[in-house]
């Protein structure tokens, strides 16, 4: 933002002293033109430097990618994690869900109580890797 204001002001003084033969200070014109095209050059290939910097990182804020990550080349990595991350999330809340309407199922067609106890015990072996 400072470069951006100070390449501005300079332009904004550069076109005041062009236009008027006095200047505020006293100083001759073409010292003070010399002076103000120096600020005009100089800042301005950097306020373009700064802007594409910032494009950049907006870009890659956008990506959810880190600066070290791009540089690195660590994204692929990184993005892999989380999609396997959220894959096993997706399968575990499938097989709660699957598991609940199962018991609803079962419990709701069983005829007597000792059925539906001797259903959820061997479900729960089943889920501990046991045998019935």
């Amino acid at each position: 933002v400072m470069v951006s204001v100070t390449t501005l002001a300079s332009i904004a003084a550069l076109v005041h002293t062009a236009h008027n033969e006095t200047n505020l200070l006293g100083i001759h014109k073409a010292v003070t033109m010399s002076l103000e095209i120096l600020l005009v050059v100089v800042n301005s290939p950097l306020v373009l430097l700064i802007a594409t910097l910032a494009g950049f990182h907006t870009y890659i804020s956008i990506k959810g990618v880190t600066t070290f990550d791009w540089l690195t080349g660590k994204v692929t990595d990184r993005k892999q994690q989380l999609l396997q991350r959220k894959e096993q999330l997706t399968t575990e809340q499938e097989r709660a869900a699957g598991q609940d309407s199962e018991e609803t199922d079962t419990d709701s067609d069983a005829g007597d109580g000792t059925a539906v106890f001797v259903r959820r015990v061997v479900r729960s072996m089943a889920k501990k890797g046991h045998e019935p």
